[in-house]
């Protein structure tokens, strides 16, 4: 009888144990997500494997992973929606989101990133919002986003960024939001923004600029919306201290024709004021004829 009972018991705890592995293998229905995946604050040490292909969503915020290697996130085709912040991520495997098309946004925000590499993001054609302030990235390759045809928001904010060069953001000619703003970027290349033909938001506050080359978004005829630049976050952010000269000229012309906005907050001079700087015989004739100081 006492083997009868250890026997029952040994079945019973088999059958718990295949249907907790059934489980944690398992994504259930949502009303905003047919197959959710989550595995939110559980102190994961490393991304699991047993995440379903059917997946439509993936919660892994809130956990202790430090690597994406390649093949465990790849290739979820239906996968749309993917949370990886707030872990501790300092590697992702080259490829290791490949094969995910029907992406539209990516968390990787509040992690341990230091670089952004050519092949890290190849493939997420489909790829509307990529999240990844609150790194520490200082490196960003050239041609990094090219392959993001259809990228809207890109948030790089609270990084380590010490300049932009003409071809880190190459591609993006669908990107509007682009947030740049508490880094230490003291150089942009000109040419930087030519690509970003649709860009509505442009945050540059919090950073160590003087500072903007004539050309670095290209023409106004190049322009398919009114931009909005953000330099100033408020009237006590002094961390970019212009350079009221001859190079602030261009932008008082874009400003006049209504191809550019500053937000609330106007330019800081180190020297001056931007209102009562007078370009004079500094514009060109174009820029004479367009420009009224007295209403910039």
């Amino acid at each position: 009888m006492l083997i009868l009972v250890s026997l029952f018991h040994a079945v019973v705890l088999l059958v718990l144990i295949c249907a907790v592995g059934l489980l944690e293998s398992a994504c259930y229905s949502t009303s905003y997500s047919p197959c959710l995946f989550t595995r939110r604050y559980r102190r994961l040490t490393q991304v699991p494997t047993y995440i379903p292909a059917e997946v439509t969503q993936v919660e892994l915020m809130g956990n202790r992973i430090r690597k994406i290697p390649l093949h465990v996130l790849s290739h979820r085709i239906n996968c749309k929606k993917m949370f990886l912040d707030r872990n501790e991520i300092s590697t992702i495997e080259e490829g290791a989101f490949s094969g995910l098309v029907a992406l539209t946004l990516l968390d990787l925000s509040h992690n341990h990133l230091s670089a952004v590499h050519h092949d890290t993001f190849s493939g997420l054609t489909a790829l509307e919002f990529l999240y990844l302030q609150y790194n520490a990235i200082h490196t960003i390759s050239p041609g990094s986003f090219e392959t993001l045809t259809a990228l809207f928001t890109l948030s790089l904010d609270h990084n380590s960024l010490s300049a932009v060069h003409h071809d880190t953001f190459s591609g993006l000619s669908a990107l509007k939001f682009l947030n740049l703003h508490h880094n230490i970027i003291a150089s942009v290349e000109p040419g930087s923004f030519v690509a970003l033909t649709s860009l509505m938001t442009l945050t540059l506050y919090q950073n160590r600029l003087t500072s903007l080359s004539e050309g670095t978004f290209g023409s106004l005829e190049s322009r398919i919306l009114p931009l909005t630049l953000v330099l100033r976050s408020s009237a006590t952010d002094d961390n970019n201290m212009w350079k009221c000269d001859v190079t602030i000229c261009w932008l008082k012309y874009w400003k006049r024709s209504g191809e550019i906005q500053f937000g609330r907050y106007r330019p800081r001079c180190t020297t001056g004021t931007w209102s009562t700087y007078s370009c004079g015989k500094s514009c060109n004739l174009l820029c004479v004829f367009f420009l009224d100081v007295k209403h910039l």
